[in-house]
């Protein structure tokens, strides 16, 4: 039986002492992944993007996905490890049909403004760090609408390997949009893990 760890902190009434309520609440979060030709990215491009939008229930809202057109060049200049592992799901054959990648930045540029109007998005997803430091060179303007704050899934895996031995289960086949779907999945695994009516408790000792 899994740790609750809501049930164990919130047993203390004076736990709610150290919370205060939030100045800001986002709307949503913005879930990314993206496929690059390896882990550089000053050397390597960005081959595949998909996005999710979800609230806080983690339910998927709209969804963003487009392969970036690349040369024969810039694929023969991939990292061998990168190549073998798009080569095997079927995506290296798919770069010469994409779309270039100034078209992709303003298609996902218009997906942010769909839903991130007025504030600036919180990314989501597992090392999404990785992907924010492609998006600073390759798509700087995309990466200017974005919070400096995000979501790593990949926290809650640490540290459950940390403390107990164990990580969700999880299947991620390298493409971007199926990857998402399994990052989400992999959150909610561990969400399941926490008492949240004593959250929703406190939420309301909060609003009265």
């Amino acid at each position: 039986m899994p740790f609750n760890l809501f049930k164990f902190l919130f047993s203390d009434k004076k736990l709610s002492t150290q919370f205060l309520k939030s100045k800001v609440r986002p709307s949503g979060l913005l879930w990314l992944d993206m496929e690059m030709g390896g882990l550089n990215p000053t050397k390597q491009p960005i081959l595949e993007v998909a996005m999710i939008v979800t609230n806080a229930d983690l339910e998927a809202i709209d969804s963003y996905h487009s392969v970036v057109k690349q040369p024969d060049s810039v694929i023969q200049n991939m990292e061998p490890e990168a190549r073998e592992l798009l080569t095997a799901n079927g995506l290296l054959s798919k770069l010469h049909t994409g779309k270039d990648l100034k078209t992709v930045e303003g298609e996902m540029l218009g997906f942010l403004e769909k839903y991130f109007p007025k504030e600036p998005a919180r990314l989501a997803g597992n090392s999404v760090y990785c992907d924010l430091a492609f998006l600073k060179i390759w798509m700087p303007a995309f990466a200017a609408r974005l919070n400096h704050r995000l979501l790593d899934v990949s926290a809650f895996k640490t540290y459950f390997q940390l403390a107990y031995g164990v990580e969700a289960k999880k299947v991620a086949p390298h493409l971007a949009l199926e990857d998402i779907r399994a990052s989400i999945e992999e959150l909610k695994i561990y969400l399941k893990c926490f008492d949240t009516s004593k959250l929703r408790q406190l939420m309301r000792n909060f609003k009265s």
